[in-house]
């Protein structure tokens, strides 16, 4: 590290920092959920993917595992945890400002005239109200978001071209999908009407030749 920004004409601590941070360890902030909704959501500690981190004590697949609450980790029936938002890449100084501005918004109580609009956020929409809130920090510091989205069945922020791209495809699939059946409801229909006049056709037929005879 120590030969960045050694052969610039001016040094510049603040650019040698940054360039640092990106060549050094990187980290997330996750958002945890409990799917039977019998724990509040918690804002996760920052991680690493980095296996032999020291600091790191999960890699990124085991994080998108299913963790068992501390209060009973061996019970089958105890409340579980999953990811379900995360913040990052980010330097471990950029994490940790993250996790406490995210934590401080979570655990704070706006009041009626309160202007902080994403301290509130959680409090509006308290399905998502703590992606939102994250969704909105991460914006604001230019650091990458993703939430899981149930519908796509993946991790993505629905904000960026990629994730765009991934919800206008699901729903051109959805689309596809009830042209179909209704094309088959169509033709069922179609088809029980004709059967229905030809049924009053030969019934009509019989009618008349029973009165003719």
């Amino acid at each position: 590290m120590e030969i960045v920004c050694s052969r610039m004409k001016e040094s510049n601590p603040k650019v040698a920092r940054e360039i640092c941070d990106l060549l050094g360890e990187q980290y997330y902030v996750p958002l945890l959920r409990d799917d039977d909704l019998c724990l509040l959501p918690q804002v996760g500690n920052p991680w690493s993917p980095n296996f032999d981190s020291p600091t790191s004590p999960v890699t990124k697949d085991q994080l998108l595992m299913t963790y068992h609450s501390p209060v009973s980790p061996a019970s089958p029936i105890s409340p579980s945890f999953k990811v379900r938002g995360f913040a990052g890449p980010m330097s471990p100084t950029q994490a940790e400002v993250f996790h406490r501005l995210w934590k401080s918004n979570v655990t704070s109580s706006p009041t009626r005239h309160s202007k902080d609009r994403i301290a509130s956020l959680r409090l509006t929409d308290q399905e998502k109200g703590l992606e939102r809130v994250g969704r909105e920090l991460a914006a604001e510091r230019g650091i990458t978001w993703k939430e899981y989205w149930d519908f796509l069945g993946e991790f993505t922020n629905l904000s960026t071209d990629d994730g765009l791209a991934k919800l206008e495809s699901f729903l051109k699939e959805k689309y596809k999908q009830f042209m179909l059946e209704r094309g088959a409801l169509d033709a069922s229909d179609l088809a029980n009407r004709l059967g229905v006049e030809h049924k009053l056709h030969e019934d009509t037929n019989e009618t008349n030749h029973e009165i003719q005879g």
